[in-house]
């Protein structure tokens, strides 16, 4: 183990070009298919270990619980666990990704975590462990781990793969009441009857989604972007159909919601029509962040 030397990471942002949600399972999780993509919207992470009494978690957002609440901290529980090494740790989220906004930014925080854990204990673990660790820790960790384009399934731990998405400029953008995942979940449930009967899918959106990214047609992909939560969490949250008003009245070729809200982005056909976007967002009280795919 490498002790007093600080290590630094990235934890990437998320959005989903398709996300639909299949089953309900007993444990109480759902089964979605998903196809994820990382943003360059980032937080930044750093740490490093020592074998003083406690662990340290600071964070330059009051808004980030620095107890056992966040995510950070049970991932270095749950890697001390598997792994039996004992140490402390000093950690640091400088925070850039918006809170409970559907970013995964949470989720991203911890995948970093993880990788900064590996190299400060010179620890080697197989895909199968990392993945393992990550996903008990929370269903978008092992994508965040990766990042890129995957398919996900399952819980969201069973990743495959995917042709890369060409990089295409973005804007992020939240405004009002933050969105619970347990409760936008809550919601489906209801409208589908916890999923206890087969429903049809939109698998040629998915099929479209995919072939769109064989390619590397960005406008196709733009143009098949999906989310089930969208019809259930908007109408109940209006500053989305206000800021997706502003993206596409600023240029966007596409605008949806991220994961379970109520965060949206939106494509743009260029750098500077990302920027001018997120200019008229913030005018009207919105967090903005101009990005890309990658």
């Amino acid at each position: 183990m490498i002790f007093g030397k600080t290590f630094t990471e990235k934890g990437y942002a998320k959005i989903n070009l398709y996300l639909d949600v299949v089953s309900k399972n007993e444990d109480g999780y759902h089964g979605i298919e998903s196809v994820m993509q990382s943003l360059n919207l980032c937080d930044e992470i750093s740490l490093s270990i020592d074998r003083e009494k406690t662990d340290v978690l600071t964070s330059s957002s009051v808004d980030v619980p620095t107890d056992e609440k966040n995510i950070a901290v049970k991932m270095l529980n749950a890697f001390r666990t598997f792994t039996g090494l004992d140490f402390t740790a000093k950690i640091h989220i400088e925070k850039r990704i918006p809170m409970a906004a559907g970013l995964a930014g949470g989720s991203a925080d911890a995948a970093a975590v993880l990788k900064l854990l590996l190299k400060a204990t010179e620890t080697d673990l197989s895909e199968k462990d990392i993945i393992g660790i990550a996903s008990s820790i929370g269903a978008d960790v092992p994508f965040c781990y990766f990042g890129g384009t995957y398919l996900a399934e399952g819980k969201g731990e069973m990743l495959k793969k995917l042709p890369s998405c060409p990089e295409i400029p973005c804007v992020v953008a939240i405004k009002g009441e933050r969105v619970s995942t347990p409760w936008a979940y809550a919601k489906l449930d209801e409208k589908y009857d916890n999923f206890a009967k087969s429903r049809a899918h939109s698998k040629e959106r998915l099929d479209s989604i995919f072939s769109a990214l064989d390619k590397a047609d960005k406008k196709a992909i733009c143009d098949g972007v999906y989310n089930i939560f969208e019809s259930e969490i908007e109408p109940l949250r209006p500053e989305i159909t206000n800021i997706k008003r502003v993206m596409l009245e600023n240029g966007a070729v596409s605008a949806l919601m991220s994961g379970s809200g109520p965060s949206v982005f939106g494509f743009f056909k260029s750098h500077d029509e990302a920027k001018k976007a997120e200019i008229a967002l913030k005018k009207i009280g919105a967090e903005a962040f101009a990005c890309t795919t990658m």
